[in-house]
């Protein structure tokens, strides 16, 4: 794990969603998003709590690396709101590994903007994007709601 080789798979989740009028689902199927996970978490999470506070600098959060199960709720309240997200811009707080940005960009987002403390989970999210071919509609940025420094 701090090799800097970090094994990842993806995860094509379905979002319960099947709109026509949607460029992406002309055939009626259900939307679906694609997001990329670090393979094993566990041994990543169990080696940071064993590490003291300098190393867990170098190893990284070990959170957000996997898919939340509450942001395919979250994409399917965007989808039930489509009509508030077409050619606007949406900010995503604690994206994690992308889900709501990538849903909200296929919804007709103008601009998505996914901010997470993580920047593990951004480059995940950011490979994830760039993989659906959506990285010219999502940036990310670091960026920690308790912190002092601006928004990027």
């Amino acid at each position: 794990l701090l090799s800097g080789k970090l094994p990842i798979t993806s995860r094509t989740v379905p979002l319960g969603i099947t709109n026509s009028s949607l460029a992406e689902d002309r055939d009626g199927k259900e939307l679906s998003v694609t997001i990329w996970e670090v393979e094993k978490p566990n041994e990543m999470i169990e080696l940071w709590w064993a590490s003291g506070e300098s190393d867990r600098e170098t190893i990284g959060d070990p959170f957000g690396v996997v898919m939340w199960p509450g942001s395919i709720l979250a994409a399917r309240e965007m989808a039930a709101r489509r009509d508030e997200i077409v050619n606007r811009t949406v900010l995503v707080l604690g994206a994690g590994t992308g889900l709501e940005a990538q849903a909200a960009a296929m919804l007709g987002a103008g601009r998505v903007y996914a901010t997470d403390i993580n920047s593990l989970s951004l480059r995940l999210l950011d490979y994830g994007v760039k993989e659906a071919g959506l990285d010219s509609v999502v940036e990310s940025g670091v960026f920690d709601l308790c912190g002092t420094d601006p928004f990027p």
